[in-house]
């Protein structure tokens, strides 16, 4: 059999689902039984739906929510979850077992971990958690965290396994030949599997074609979908039988995967998997928030850069030579860039004729010509870039110790000149298990598909590569290449009018915007699908929990009544989470015109709201100065007030009694108001940081929320036109202050 074999085999629509698992394949209008496994009678009495189940079922059909899915309890003896696909209506049965209705410990150890999590700043310690966390919940003897790199090899970041199994993979890379393309993309459709027992015997689907289209049914989505017999003899080569993987997913991408392995067959109870699920979705949304703040701090650090870089060549004749020689250097551009060359050339010249001008550590200028030669060659729309330009010229591995990593654009109407930066090569090993992906590779072309039988350490040292070119670096370098190109028309007096300047400043704002709301989308996008992929988990963890609490009532001790506390706790804070996350996402995307706000309404609202945490603070809230009319959105202004007055008493100081001050002035074109506390205060090192998505200065044990308040404020203000800092002196209280534009109201 050949390597093709692999990726060609239709693992979404296997004929068979896992043990116990039930399934019904339905018409979405009629809910006729299209289809069902041959264990219906076995799952079901008489293998037939609850009618309570029927009727949500068509709700369910009828109000088209889709690829969704529903998870809904059958009396109580068993669940149900359904989705649609291809006009047919999944729905899977699964009988609940003794220890799905006795098992209540779980909520305490969710609850912890995703409160530690909103803490956390460093994917190595989240990850490194929440590993231990779900290993705890799920009973699994290890639990392994990959991410996926660029070339999908996956990269174990954090390992939680038992004492007595000597075997880690912890540090280990995984080719990506291990997942074929088709099961990578059910990871991101189906984000959770589990499979208590490698060697089931697999329930049939019958009639094994769906009747109306003559085709077989796709399952892919299904929990219970039959795993591929490839995939279950390296379960075997791995020696592991019960097993399970849950999808982290960011920004609508597969990140990495959470992957469960355990020696003997293991069912993991349901209400676990719904809190392994709900810790894995926290996870991507931590994950998700540090790559956003890591991603804004690079492109603020671009952005002020690139403005320095311009400027100072703005108003230069011959703009190359400060490239290279002025107080910001092209090098300047690129963290860990310790090289960059600009070459020159007439119309009429080769290569070898070339003016060459360098900055900090490059190659010889022999080596850059041939360079120039090769980069030219593989350019798309004028830029290039590699983490290993050996690869494509071994003869430049002698150069790798400054120049593995290459950036190269043209500029110049026609190109006649190129920019080049250099990384240096950095130097690693990387440990695989079992093989490195040259050796997958070579093995399947000689016609071994099958799973490797070793997973042994194979150390491979990288040499010639340069740490990874970014996405926003290419981005950065193909707008440094348009304003470049924009200097050089100026120059050549293309462009002559005031006008002519103003459309290409138009378009390139237009093009910016764009770019804006895309981003805007993708968060959004993200936002809606966390709230309700992580949502629908939450409410089935109460529902169970309502189910034991009303079943078993009165049998629990203090204890176990205490651990159903935190539960629904934690379930709440993870609920309150992903709500602001959504709010935060919307700010400002809902296209509703300003109009006039009384801020004393919108103040007197927020008081009224604040009443009961006034009363039981003590707290005072005095309003300085007559609060003016705005242009503003009523409602996020109320948001705005509720989070600063809201702070503020929350923030007080344990020695002296709370007292908030609001105060008005007008500055020049705009109104500065400020919110004042008596409170604890904020060290001045800290300013930036609590404006950043998700982050806290102090446990959550000694003040509640979730570390985003701040951010929503922020966006709100920038939304209105305006700005927001802080003021504060720790230990002696705090004083928000922001601006809103005076607009003229107009008539009446």
């Amino acid at each position: 059999m050949s390597a093709d074999l692999c990726e060609a085999e239709q693992i979404q629509s296997p004929g068979c689902i896992q043990p116990p698992f039930a399934l019904y394949c339905m018409h979405p209008a009629t809910l006729e039984t299209l289809a069902a496994t041959t264990n219906v009678g076995e799952v079901l009495p008489d293998g037939k739906l609850p009618d309570a189940a029927l009727d949500r079922l068509k709700r369910y059909a009828v109000e088209g929510e889709g690829e969704t899915g529903i998870e809904f309890m059958l009396g109580e003896e068993a669940v149900a979850f359904a989705h649609l696909k291809d006009n047919v209506l999944l729905v899977e049965v699964e009988k609940l077992c003794p220890e799905d209705r006795i098992y209540c410990h779980g909520g305490f150890e969710l609850q912890v971990a995703i409160s530690a999590l909103s803490d956390i700043l460093t994917l190595e310690e989240a990850a490194g958690l929440a590993a231990d966390a779900i290993r705890k919940l799920t009973g699994m003897e290890r639990v392994l965290i990959y991410r996926f790199d660029r070339y999908a090899n996956g990269d174990v970041v954090a390992e939680s396994k038992t004492p007595d199994w000597a075997e880690s993979f912890d540090g280990f890379s995984f080719p990506s030949a291990d997942i074929p393309t088709q099961a990578r993309s059910l990871y991101l459709t189906s984000p959770a599997r589990f499979t208590a027992c490698r060697d089931y015997e697999p329930i049939e689907i019958r009639p094994a074609l769906n009747p109306l289209t003559g085709k077989p049914f796709d399952i892919g989505r299904c929990r219970s979908r039959s795993l591929s017999p490839i995939h279950r003899r390296y379960q075997e080569n791995l020696g592991i039988d019960g097993a399970f993987s849950l999808s982290i997913v960011t920004q609508g991408r597969l990140w990495g995967l959470v992957v469960g392995h355990h020696r003997r067959p293991h069912r993991v109870p349901i209400p676990a998997r719904q809190q392994a699920v709900a810790l894995t979705g926290a996870l991507a949304v931590s994950i998700s928030a540090m790559e956003v703040v890591e991603e804004r701090i690079g492109h603020e650090r671009d952005h002020i850069i690139h403005g320095q870089l311009l400027e100072q060549i703005a108003t230069a004749g011959d703009f190359l030579p400060l490239l290279v020689g002025g107080q910001t250097k092209l090098t300047d551009l690129f963290f860990g860039s310790i090289g960059a060359a600009v070459g020159s050339w007439t119309e009429n010249d080769d290569d070898g004729q070339l003016t060459i001008q360098t900055v900090g550590f490059v190659p010889e200028e022999r080596a850059i010509f041939d360079l120039i030669r090769c980069c030219r060659e593989h350019m798309i729309n004028g830029l290039f870039a590699t983490d290993c330009i050996a690869k494509l010229a071994p003869e430049f591995i002698s150069h790798a110790q400054i120049a593995s990593g290459v950036l190269a654009i043209t500029i110049g109407q026609p190109t006649n000149q190129i920019i080049l930066w250099f990384l240096p090569e950095v130097i690693g090993t990387r440990v695989w298990g079992g093989a490195t992906p040259e050796q997958v590779k070579k093995a399947k072309s000689d016609g071994d598909y099958l799973p490797r039988r070793s997973f042994e350490r194979w150390a491979e040292e990288k040499r010639g590569y340069s740490r990874p070119w970014l996405g926003r670096e290419l981005e950065l370098g193909r707008a440094l290449q348009r304003t470049l190109n924009n200097v050089i028309l100026v120059q050549k007096g293309a462009i002559h009018t005031l006008e002519g300047r103003v459309a290409e400043k138009t378009r390139a704002i237009e093009t910016y915007a764009r770019s804006v709301e895309s981003s805007n989308q993708n968060l959004e996008q993200f936002a809606w699908i966390a709230s309700h992929d992580l949502r629908e988990p939450l409410r089935m963890i109460s529902s169970y929990l309502s189910l034991i609490e009303r079943r078993y009532h009165g049998l629990f001790d203090t204890e176990a009544r205490e651990f159903f506390g935190f539960a629904r706790e934690g379930a709440k804070r993870l609920d309150a989470m992903i709500l602001d996350l959504l709010e935060f996402s919307r700010i400002g995307r809902e296209d509703k015109d300003l109009a006039p706000v009384p801020l004393a309404d919108v103040i007197a609202e927020v008081m009224d709201n604040l009443a009961v945490a006034t009363a039981e603070s003590g707290a005072e809230i005095r309003i300085d100065a007559e609060m003016p009319v705005v242009f503003g959105g009523y409602g996020e202004l109320v948001r705005l007030f509720q989070n600063l007055l809201g702070n503020a008493i929350k923030y007080r100081h344990p020695d002296r009694s709370p007292v908030v001050r609001v105060s008005c002035r007008p500055r020049l074109d705009e109104w500065e108001i400020a919110v004042a506390d008596n409170g604890i205060g904020i060290e001045e090192s800290h300013f930036d940081r609590i404006f950043r998505v998700f982050q806290r200065l102090h446990t959550r044990e000694k003040y509640d929320g979730t570390g985003i308040g701040l951010s929503i404020s922020k966006k709100i203000v920038e939304h209105h036109g305006g700005r927001l800092w802080v003021e504060s002196e720790f230990g002696n209280g705090t004083t928000f202050l922001f601006t809103i534009p005076i607009r003229q109201m107009g008539p009446g």
